[in-house]
């Protein structure tokens, strides 16, 4: 039902129990009996079966980790709330922090998910975290091929990460933090052609992200993120 409501675009748990109740209810009778909180709570306690499916969908998609491109690395902010209603907000109070978004470019209260990417675009893996931690820190975290390339943005330009990550035969490839600055220009537009593909597919994934859809798609994954530690995978 999650997944035909992404696709109808229903972004909000109203309007899916409404949507498969009054028309789809003979195929769910329990549906019409439960209070939409219900619903809601089971969908959340479902998360590991979810990812399951998810990895048994990855698999049997054609995707090649081991070309001479292995991955791509990329982040979406996942506001939980306006900034201005970060004092007052009980959504993640634990877990969420005051982040960046260089895109807007604008401040937002929420977690960052940052995404692994193989070639010609599976999504293999994905990370959820405050929106304070590092994006080097969570680039670490998602490096977890012995060898190959990773190709990241500005902000996961690191030369300590890039050295750690050079000595166990992974090379982190991501273009100069400051475009002004850029002692090689000519390598960064190129990456930037490379990171095409990702960008691509985030924005047409974040597209139909709400905020209630990221509360009950990312209840439990990020249940248990400390602040400054990246500790849940989905």
């Amino acid at each position: 039902m999650e997944i035909v409501g992404e696709v109808w675009g229903l972004a909000t748990d109203p309007a899916l129990v409404v949507s498969f109740r009054q028309p789809y209810g003979h195929f769910f009778p329990a549906l019409r009996r439960i209070p939409r909180t219900t619903f809601v709570r089971q969908g959340a306690t479902l998360w590991v079966v979810k990812a399951r499916l998810w990895q048994v969908f990855v698999l049997r998609i054609p995707h090649d980790p081991k070309v001479a491109l292995s991955a791509l690395l990329d982040s979406v902010p996942m506001p939980v709330c306006r900034v201005a209603r970060a004092p007052r907000c009980r959504l993640f109070r634990s877990d969420a922090a005051f982040g960046y978004d260089v895109a807007a470019p604008q401040t937002f209260f929420g977690v960052r998910c940052q995404v692994r990417v193989c070639w010609p675009g599976v999504i293999t893996d994905v990370l959820v975290a405050p929106a304070d931690v590092s994006e080097p820190v969570i680039a670490r975290e998602l490096a977890r091929d012995p060898l190959g390339s990773l190709v990241g943005d500005c902000t996961s330009w690191s030369p300590l990460l890039t050295e750690a990550l050079a000595s166990t035969g992974l090379c982190l490839l991501a273009p100069y933090r400051s475009a002004t600055k850029d002692p090689d220009p000519a390598r960064s537009r190129s990456l930037s052609r490379l990171r095409y593909r990702i960008e691509t597919i985030l924005r047409r994934s974040s597209a139909n992200w709400s905020s209630v859809t990221r509360r009950n798609a990312f209840v439990p994954v990020t249940a248990g993120i400390s602040k400054g530690v990246v500790r849940a995978r989905c």
